[in-house]
């Protein structure tokens, strides 16, 4: 997966989806996050198998993949960037490197 996007697209998409992740999760999986590419298109989905709830905008996708990271963590990284363009991708051992700035 290899994306390009604005930081006011991917905070203001995150912040929607990340009102239904819970602290106190049984299952680890459900703290993260599910960031799918494809087509100029990002999705992110989040559940608490009770309510789940998924945000779609529109962005430059060079490579469409998927990955679950954790969304706190995402969040945090994703705020402290500077308001320019964003580069997200994944490397074959499924870690992802997010590039902004210099």
């Amino acid at each position: 997966m290899k994306l390009k996007l604005l930081k006011s697209d991917i905070v203001k998409n995150m912040q929607n989806v990340q009102n239904v992740i819970s602290s106190k999760n049984s299952l680890p999986i459900l703290s993260n996050v599910l960031i799918e590419a494809e087509q100029n298109k990002v999705k992110l989905t989040s559940t608490d198998l009770d309510i789940g709830i998924s945000s779609t905008f529109t962005s430059e996708v060079e490579e469409p993949g998927a990955l679950t990271v954790p969304a706190k963590r995402f969040n945090d990284i994703v705020r402290e960037l500077p308001d320019e363009e964003i580069l997200i991708s994944t490397m074959k051992n499924n870690s992802m490197s997010i590039k902004c700035g210099k």
